[in-house]
């Protein structure tokens, strides 16, 4: 079979040690790609060209290109991708993620047939902890409040997805003034540009969770601040009702509160008190953290 019409899109920043295992992942696709991009954001060495050089003259039929830019993060990195694909469908993975065999052949074999409706096809992934992140089963219009959920929601991360490449042109393309939850972002606008997408029961993506990666990377209270900046933008943009809204800022700061907890206990109840004036405290250790808060204000 010759290769499917699909561009994979695969952004690497200072995590070249890796990168050869993303690309022999794409390369060993029961289903292969037409086009393979690596985009280099602005790594300190140049170490992901030399490997990259490696696969330009490969057996299998996939046109490999490689690009480096100025470092601007994830979405400036996807976007330099954007304009270079060729081919009718996009996917895009992470240096240090892996896709599992036949990721490509079930999302192209569930996509290939879909109308201009639909923005993709998404399925499950796996972490390098061996925990399995599982979807719902959407085959249409899903709600903006469901994006970046597991069970009830649908994937917040594009690895998860197999995207028609013009819905994504469509709407600009990844927003680079996000440096986290451009993903979500991505899907929401996507969503609100009336677009559909289909599950499908396979799981797809490796997913390794590694403190420094180009999507996932930052230390804790970088990600809270970037993640807040998203949630600005939901605002400002209406993404979701007031109820949502106030959970997720919720939810943000309670995650950087874990992170900081103990090593420094006053900052992080003084974050605490910010978090329970989005919501109630809910669970025995909520109401922990809520009590403590009360006893230093």
């Amino acid at each position: 079979m010759k290769n499917a019409p699909i561009t994979v899109i695969i952004t690497t920043y200072n995590d070249s040690e890796y990168l050869a295992a993303a690309i022999n992942s794409v390369i060993s696709q029961t289903l292969l790609p037409a086009q393979l991009i690596i985009v280099d954001d602005g790594s300190d060495d140049n170490n992901a060209c030399k490997i990259t050089n490696k696969y330009l003259n490969n057996d299998s039929g996939i046109e490999v290109t490689y690009f480096k830019k100025k470092n601007g993060g994830a979405s400036s990195a996807r976007n330099l991708g954007l304009k270079h694909v060729s081919e009718e469908f996009v996917t895009f993975l992470d240096a240090d993620d892996q896709m599992l065999s036949n990721n490509l052949l079930d999302k192209f074999n569930a996509i290939k047939d879909l109308n201009n409706d639909y923005f993709g096809v998404y399925g499950s992934n796996m972490t390098s902890k061996r925990v399995k992140d599982s979807f719902a089963s959407i085959d249409g219009l899903a709600t903006t409040s469901q994006v970046g959920k597991v069970v009830e929601g649908i994937p917040g991360g594009s690895c998860s997805y197999i995207f028609k490449s013009e819905t994504i042109k469509e709407i600009g393309g990844y927003d680079e003034n996000l440096h986290n939850n451009e993903d979500n972002d991505l899907i929401i606008r996507l969503i609100k540009n009336n677009k559909k997408c289909k599950a499908i029961d396979s799981c797809g993506i490796l997913i390794f969770m590694r403190k420094n990666s180009l999507s996932r990377g930052g230390d804790a209270k970088k990600r809270f601040y970037n993640t807040m900046v998203f949630l600005d933008k939901a605002e400002a943009e209406s993404y979701f009702d007031k109820e949502e809204l106030l959970f997720r800022k919720k939810t943000v700061y309670l995650v950087f509160i874990r992170s900081i907890i103990f090593k420094n206990p006053i900052e992080a109840l003084h974050y605490a008190n910010v978090a329970f004036s989005y919501g109630k405290p809910i669970g025995s250790k909520q109401k922990l953290i809520y009590f403590l808060s009360k006893l230093k204000k």
